[in-house]
């Protein structure tokens, strides 16, 4: 085993005939030597990811001033929108912090019960941290897993993709019913093709082996369809009705863009996804497009900050106390 420009450790080691133990010590300063040179670059990819997305969010910013019109007829209509709607919009991503929160729950048992308030309070943490560079919330809930509930990382990880692949699922069903439903069908039709696709899990609800997962189900479909009354809600602020599909189409690609290990909450990437796909859709036709999308997605941030404060700053007191009292 050799590593560029000198001998391995390891490589030494054997080749001096040392005994097991010596060669056992090589091997475990090598292997720490990995880790760190991978950790370094885990943080070096980690601030390059949360400069690009500030300067995305900057350029974002940028654009929507650039295009006084626009941003001023959003900020006109928005200060003249309903106190419903602005409630609504206030109001959703917190209903998105509930269902994220009971779905992780549900998903980590029966092996570990984590209580929903303790998670609740976590993924609040999270949440917020997760706007600071190198995205932190993440991190810090693994941690947290380990050291309070002596879950694995693994474990850890297994949830994120399990939470990950029910999510596309939940946007795969959604999007189908919003290209199928004709433009003419009642309210009640509408409000009835939008959640058929939870009719067959609720009966496997009653599975030993697979009710799980149709809870975990369900509850991320519904946090799909609150990000869709939160795009709707907001656009109807800034003066710019949508349609169903328009809805769920921007609710989708700010999902894609959360996804993308850019920056923590797809800051700045989120903005632009929305923006260049506004410019496409039907309902900006009368303006200019990409512009009121990055303005309107702007606002959207604006609410979803205030959420994340209202609920991650007690968060943290709470879980650093529960820590604090743990270790003594």
């Amino acid at each position: 085993m050799r590593t560029r420009g000198r001998p391995s450790p390891i490589w030494l080691a054997l080749r001096r005939g040392s005994d097991v133990a010596r060669v056992r010590r090589a091997i475990a300063r090598e292997r720490e030597r990995w880790r760190r040179l991978r950790t370094e670059g885990l943080s070096t990819r980690r601030l390059l990811g949360a400069l690009a997305g500030m300067a995305l969010l900057a350029s974002a910013v940028w654009v929507a001033l650039a295009h006084g019109e626009a941003l001023q007829a959003a900020l006109g209509n928005a200060r003249h929108a309903s106190p419903a709607l602005v409630l609504l919009a206030l109001g959703l991503p917190l209903a998105n912090w509930l269902l994220i929160s009971a779905s992780f729950t549900a998903l980590y048992r029966p092996e570990t019960r984590v209580p929903m308030g303790e998670m609740s309070a976590l993924v609040a943490a999270a949440w917020l941290l997760n706007y600071l560079p190198l995205r932190p919330g993440l991190v810090a809930r693994l941690a947290y897993h380990k050291r309070r509930h002596q879950i694995t990382v693994r474990r850890s990880i297994q949830v994120l993709v399990v939470s990950s692949m029910l999510s596309g699922l939940s946007a795969l069903l959604c999007s189908a019913v919003a290209i199928l439903l004709p433009p003419s069908a009642p309210s009640w039709g509408v409000v009835a093709a939008v959640l058929l696709p939870m009719a067959p899990m609720l009966v496997g609800l009653s599975s030993e082996r697979l009710g799980r997962l149709c809870l975990v189900f369900c509850l991320r479909y519904l946090d799909l369809l609150v990000w869709v009354g939160r795009y709707w809600s907001v656009f109807a602020i800034i003066g710019v009705p949508l349609s169903l599909r328009e809805s769920v189409a921007l609710a989708i690609v700010s999902q894609i863009a959360l996804l993308v290990p850019v920056a923590g909450n797809g800051l700045g990437l989120r903005e632009w996804a929305v923006g260049l796909l506004a410019g496409m859709l039907p309902a900006f036709a009368g303006v200019e497009g990409t512009p009121t999308g990055l303005a309107g997605d702007l606002v959207h941030r604006g609410f979803e900050i205030a959420g994340a404060l209202l609920v991650g700053v007690p968060a943290l007191f709470l879980l650093s106390r529960t820590l604090r009292d743990n270790s003594r």
